[in-house]
């Protein structure tokens, strides 16, 4: 015979077994979306000149972080549309081939979760390059979503802006 106090324990039991699945479910979740972003800012970044192949393999290997299509929203330069993982490419080559030097990265970075293969990020975008000599900066604020696809975390959908002041 099962009692009131044998159901309540199990009860807890399951309770603590569920918020235990959820808590490993957002936090390896969350880890892997913010090991995207870190990864995607190192491959963007450039040590110095680039053979053409070098800069084309770097540029395929970073469209391989977007979906295929992807919606772009860029406030300046002023942008809005879906693009593909082949123009993504084209953009990228011809980004990083402005800059002798470039160093990209992600900071103040916030992940959310509004639904099981769907993340929210909101972050900084930090660029520090170098060209003709000269040093440039340039922080933009970003919001992405990004979709799991094939257990991949792949940006969907990106907007970019000036960061508010």
């Amino acid at each position: 015979m099962v009692t009131k106090r044998t159901k309540a324990v199990i009860a807890v039991v399951l309770v603590l077994a569920a918020l235990a699945a959820a808590f490993r479910y957002v936090v390896s979740d969350e880890r892997a979306v913010r090991k995207e972003l870190a990864s995607l800012g190192e491959t963007l970044s450039k040590s110095g000149p680039e053979a053409v192949l070098a800069a084309a393999l770097t540029a395929r290997k970073a469209a391989g972080f977007f979906e295929d299509p992807c919606r772009l929203s860029i406030q300046s330069p002023d942008y809005e549309g879906t693009i593909s993982r082949k123009e993504l490419m084209d953009r990228i080559v011809l980004t990083r081939s402005r800059y002798e030097e470039a160093e990209v990265d992600f900071a103040g970075i916030t992940v959310t979760f509004p639904g099981r293969e769907l993340a929210q990020v909101l972050c900084v975008v930090r660029l520090r390059g170098r060209t003709g000599g000269a040093e440039n900066r340039d922080l933009r604020q970003m919001e992405a979503v990004l979709q799991k696809t094939g257990g991949a975390w792949l940006f969907a959908e990106i907007r970019v802006r000036a960061p508010e002041r």
